[in-house]
């Protein structure tokens, strides 16, 4: 019997019978099969989106399991759309590219808050010591 074929868009259910790196299940949607990798007879390799609970993609990852392991989970449903408050005008999709600072791109260190290294500032000059002062004063008079 032939193997039912991998699809973009097929939601599959991977569990330890699929590979033993799969100690908790996960549920991911496939983007491709991966045919240019050579594998032992009866593996693949995929590319997918790991799902969260609400069928959400919250991880791209390359996998390599077993294709008799793979169990295929019904597709979701669309959502239906949420009510909106009142007076609330509908969200407008661009395709233009967030500022640089929602990217977590931000000035000076990329990756946080946080400004670029700027030097310390200068010491503040020693006191004058007790001796050193009543020499001072009495030259400057």
């Amino acid at each position: 019997m032939k193997p039912r074929p991998l699809r973009a868009g097929d939601v599959l259910l991977l569990t330890r019978t699929a590979s033993p790196q799969f100690t908790q299940p996960i549920t991911v949607r496939v983007i491709r099969e991966l045919t240019d990798r050579h594998t032992y007879q009866g593996w693949v390799w995929i590319t997918a989106y790991q799902l969260d609970a609400a069928h959400d993609a919250v991880r791209h990852r390359e996998l390599y399991v077993r294709r008799d392991g793979l169990r295929w989970l019904p597709a979701p449903t669309e959502p239906a759309p949420r009510p909106r408050a009142s007076g609330t005008p509908p969200i407008r999709r661009t395709n233009q590219r967030a500022p640089a600072a929602r990217r977590g791109r931000l000035p000076g260190n990329q990756l946080t808050d946080r400004p670029a290294h700027r030097p310390d500032p200068p010491l503040p000059a020693p006191a004058p010591t007790g001796s050193t002062a009543s020499r001072t004063r009495h030259r400057t008079q």
